[in-house]
């Protein structure tokens, strides 16, 4: 067994001692005993050895919802790790520790559904190297401002789902200047919006926006997606780039935008569950890659137009609303596979 495990396995039974309840017991194979001393194969250990043998990257806590305790400071040893994840423990309302800062060779870092509190510590932002971020979920964490996360610029991916970022009134201008976001999902934080004053400088590096239930009104948002998302003008359904715009369980008013029409490379939109008016536009019929559109439970009315009949890579569609005319009987065209 290499050194380097050896260490991690003294740091891990450190992190022992702050475990309270073990509702699993998975703690009773960690120990120094000689059949236990490989802390990789300890249960709820994963674990992922570099390929020189002599560093640990990757440290997964698991089954889920097994351990509650609390949050140790050891982890501030394993100065090696690329992965961290620790969703959906129990962290008995701790606040997420800032030492993870400085743990700054991650590149994943995932404390998902795990009972934290408080505000998300600014020390994150150390973490230059990091690609994924996952802090959904919890059920109190909440940030003043979102300017930390303005220094993640190898970050892809990022969901604070469920986190109260009501004050964060600049989450558009730093998740716009990502340069290579792609991902961005934050549903249920509360958030505000104000119509930016330009898009320059902005990336379009994003290819899926998640933003449901947060009580948006000004459908000007829809200008912030048509400049800030990866769009290809031609669609090859090769190369497609699958973007995805989710702002369901809002309250965005007026119409939808015609401007939708140009987006080629779309594969699934969800407006549902707004106040949008006005009538469905033709240019969706534009949209070959659309595979998903869901359009319900808003105040549309008029007809459906015809130009979904012949949109054959479209098997969702759900356009139920109370006046839009042949909204539940709009299947007799025969394009899609399946309907709802």
């Amino acid at each position: 067994m290499s050194s380097a495990v050896s260490t991690k396995r003294d740091i891990l039974l450190r992190l022992e001692e702050i475990i309270y309840i073990d509702n699993c017991g998975i703690l009773s194979s960690w120990g120094r005993d000689e059949d236990t001393l490989d802390c990789c194969n300890w249960d709820g250990v994963s674990c992922n050895i570099m390929s020189s043998g002599s560093t640990l990257a990757a440290l997964t806590i698991i089954p889920r919802f097994c351990l509650e305790g609390g949050s140790s400071p050891y982890l501030f040893e394993l100065s090696h790790l690329e992965s961290l994840d620790l969703s959906f423990n129990h962290f008995q309302g701790q606040t997420i520790p800032s030492f993870l800062g400085y743990l700054t060779n991650l590149r994943h870092l995932k404390l998902s559904n795990a009972a934290f509190v408080g505000e998300i510590p600014s020390q994150l932002g150390n973490l230059s190297n990091l690609i994924s971020l996952d802090l959904s979920y919890n059920s109190g964490i909440y940030a003043e401002n979102l300017s930390w996360v303005s220094r993640l610029t190898s970050l892809t991916e990022i969901d604070l789902s469920g986190s109260d970022l009501s004050k964060a009134a600049d989450w558009v201008e730093i998740v716009s200047k990502l340069p290579v976001l792609r991902v961005l999902t934050l549903d249920d934080c509360k958030l505000s919006w104000t119509k930016p004053s330009s898009f320059f400088n902005y990336s379009n590096s994003l290819h899926i926006i998640k933003l449901s239930g947060n009580g948006f009104s000004d459908s000007s948002i829809f200008q912030w997606f048509f400049n800030t998302c990866n769009i290809s003008e031609n669609h090859n359904p090769s190369t497609s780039l699958n973007v995805q715009l989710d702002l369901s369980n809002n309250h965005l008013q007026g119409s939808i935008p015609s401007e939708f029409g140009n987006l080629h490379s779309v594969s699934c939109l969800n407006l549902s569950n707004n106040q949008l008016e006005g009538f469905i536009p033709k240019e969706f019929g534009y949209m070959k890659a659309l595979s998903h559109l869901d359009l319900s439970s808003n105040l549309l009315k008029g007809g459906v137009p015809s130009a979904f009949a012949t949109m054959d890579s479209l098997p969702y569609l759900h356009l139920s609303n109370r006046d839009v005319i042949g909204a539940e009987q709009w299947w007799i065209y025969p394009a899609p596979a399946s309907t709802k």
